[in-house]
């Protein structure tokens, strides 16, 4: 079932939300009433939600949202923010987290803590920043590619990552193919590059990164 913070499901099983803070946390066994309001999410208008306001999105299974909810809370107040928020988004397993530290510093730190002890790992999966967030169409996408390409520097390689989740709009090699087209000129490099620009499509939401390949911190490479 789904919990709710604030809101109320109607006849229809789709849900009014009276606030615009909420939570909804998925379980193990997905119906039609959970089908229904991930259908509404992702139907609510860009101020209707805080996924704008996430600078980390962190990847769980399903079966253990809560919990990892509270085990990023601990890092993050362990690495000097106790006022961190960790909401969930449109797509289950997916995590928005907006922190007051520098998410590229924060991966930095959870190779620390994970080095020295990695049993602080139990339900988070892959901690990924994000630099900024706007509407999943194309020309949106297209337009903040354009403000931060210089973030990859003159003859740095480069490749595009496209993560999709609940997203069916266009195909990744649509969005890989009208992103890169005329947009930054500089070498591609699919398998070492030195930046990434990493594309995340929630919904009507894309996060938009230019990222190292070690400003991602994945529990099973971490040292990658």
């Amino acid at each position: 079932m789904f919990l709710l913070s604030s809101g109320q499901a109607n006849s229809s099983g789709l849900v009014r939300f009276t606030h615009e803070s909420w939570r909804v946390t998925p379980s193990n066994k997905p119906n039609q009433f959970e089908d229904n309001i991930l259908k509404y999410l992702n139907t609510r208008s860009a101020p209707d939600l805080a996924v704008y306001e996430f600078n980390i999105l962190v990847s769980t299974s399903w079966a253990t949202h809560e919990r990892a909810r509270d085990e990023i809370i601990r890092i993050l107040s362990a690495l000097g923010d106790e006022d961190s928020v960790v909401t969930s988004t449109a797509a289950r397993g997916i995590l928005g987290v907006k922190t007051s530290l520098d998410a590229r510093q924060v991966i930095g730190e959870l190779r620390k803590l994970f080095e020295v002890n990695p049993a602080r790992f139990q339900y988070t999966l892959k901690w990924v920043p994000v630099d900024s967030w706007t509407s999943s169409d194309i020309n949106s996408i297209k337009a903040r590619v354009s403000e931060i390409k210089s973030r990859i520097g003159k003859g740095e390689t480069w490749r595009i990552t496209v993560e999709k989740r609940r997203y069916t709009r266009y195909h990744k090699s649509e969005i890989i193919k009208e992103t890169a087209a005329g947009l930054i000129d500089e070498k591609v490099d699919l398998e070492n590059p030195d930046k990434i620009l990493r594309i995340d499509l929630i919904a009507k939401y894309a996060g938009i990164s230019v990222l190292t390949p070690k400003d991602i911190f994945s529990v099973a490479k971490p040292y990658t």
